[in-house]
């Protein structure tokens, strides 16, 4: 990681470019790392709040880099392959997110309402970024 930072990615000038060097080697650290995000921000000294920010930008900057010239969403299919041993696809405190076209994003738990999910998605889709 650069030197001279705090652990919020502020350098002494602490510029935009510098912070968004600081995270995006932070996010690559903790792939790479096999921690948890809760672990690895624990070990580094880093807010959970602002990895999980600077994560979600990143990963909607690589969205927007691969939608077609025509502005459409990208859809990939997801396969569970080895379901928890409650025998959902998910523990009950784990969620999935779900990043609307206009960025806004849900954490979506096992157990939520289909109809209530759609509801919220229509509305939140409806609104202005």
């Amino acid at each position: 990681m650069a030197a001279g930072r705090d652990a919020q990615g502020r350098g002494s000038r602490g510029n935009r470019a510098e912070r968004r060097v600081f995270w995006r080697e932070h996010v690559e650290a903790q792939v790479r790392s096999e921690l948890s995000i809760r672990g690895y921000c624990l070990e580094h000294g880093l807010t959970q709040g602002s990895f999980y920010r600077w994560l979600r930008r990143f990963r909607l900057e690589e969205e927007a880099a691969a939608r077609p010239a025509d502005g459409r969403a990208v859809f990939a299919r997801v396969q569970v392959t080895a379901p928890s041993p409650s025998g959902s696809p998910l523990a009950s405190s784990e969620s999935v997110e779900v990043v609307l076209q206009n960025g806004r994003a849900l954490r979506v738990r096992p157990g939520f309402d289909a109809e209530t999910l759609q509801r919220t998605v229509t509305a939140l889709e409806a609104l202005p970024c």
